[in-house]
């Protein structure tokens, strides 16, 4: 994926509220936009969202960031984003977070993601070896 086509694509997070244990019948909802993705701090947030006893939503973005490889961010109650970790620095790190985060009982931060790995393209990985 090209960095450009990253950064130009309008990403957010929405809070949609449903009464389904109100007892009423359900009646039309409205989305709200709690904050639009810029690809240099994430893109394409697709899991889950936590919260934590201050009202602060953690999540992750599958791409975006300051490499390219996705991000784990918070988002305050004000709407303020902070990026807390990008991927894709080392190969290593992992990239492209696909689940969302869960925490411990110590309140650390894990999320699932696939792991990078760079092959040298050799005659023998080319079959011809």
């Amino acid at each position: 994926m090209r960095q450009g086509a990253v950064s130009a694509a309008l990403t957010f997070v929405v809070a949609l509220r449903l009464g389904m244990f109100s007892g009423e019948s359900m009646q039309a909802q409205t989305f709200t936009v709690l904050y639009n993705f810029s690809g240099s701090n994430g893109a394409y947030p697709h899991a889950g969202l936590i919260r934590d006893a201050g009202g602060n939503l953690y999540g992750t973005t599958y791409s975006g960031g300051s490499f390219m490889h996705g991000t784990v961010f918070k988002l305050n109650e004000n709407g303020t984003l902070s990026v807390l970790y990008s991927f894709g620095k080392r190969s290593q790190d992992g990239a492209y977070p696909s689940g969302g985060l869960f925490r411990d009982k110590a309140r650390n931060l894990y999320v699932w993601l696939v792991l990078v790995a760079e092959l040298e393209a050799t005659d023998r990985h080319a079959g011809k070896g």
